[in-house]
């Protein structure tokens, strides 16, 4: 669904649920690469090609970004990500466990695509992880 060059990232601090979110995108085989950190500065760096992500060759195609996360909110990150022009049209999938309406408005008006709220049993997560990366890539190639 998405080639070699492409990277889904997942920002998300809560070790379960980063590892949920792997698990089902590499079980359908949706993508070959993706890149699971637990922070802002981490994403940031693997946007831009810094630290230990400065030999990184591939683009990502599909971010998706909790909110509440150690160093930082996950809006900061998504305000970050549409003020660079490189990433300007990056599918952005804020995936969290807030049901506020608020940071949904909040998220939207930040220029977030899709404001998904974690389910709490696994067979759940994996359900809506695997529709919502399969829509994205559907949408990417329809655009290409």
């Amino acid at each position: 669904m998405f080639d070699h060059r492409q990277s889904i990232l997942i920002v998300e601090d809560n070790d379960q649920d980063r590892e949920l979110i792997v698990h089902a995108l590499t079980s359908y085989d949706i993508a070959q690469n993706v890149v699971a950190v637990p922070s802002v500065k981490e994403a940031s760096d693997f946007l831009q090609c810094r630290g230990n992500y400065s030999g990184n060759r591939s683009r990502v195609s599909l971010a998706m970004i909790d909110l509440n996360l150690p160093d930082s909110h996950g809006l900061e990150l998504v305000k970050q990500i549409r003020n660079n022009p490189e990433y300007k049209d990056l599918p952005i999938v804020v995936f969290t466990g807030s049901q506020s309406a608020i940071d949904a408005a909040a998220a939207r008006q930040l220029g977030a695509n899709a404001y998904v709220v974690k389910p709490t049993l696994w067979e759940d997560m994996r359900s809506l992880v695997r529709s919502s990366v399969v829509f994205w890539a559907q949408n990417m190639q329809q655009a290409t």
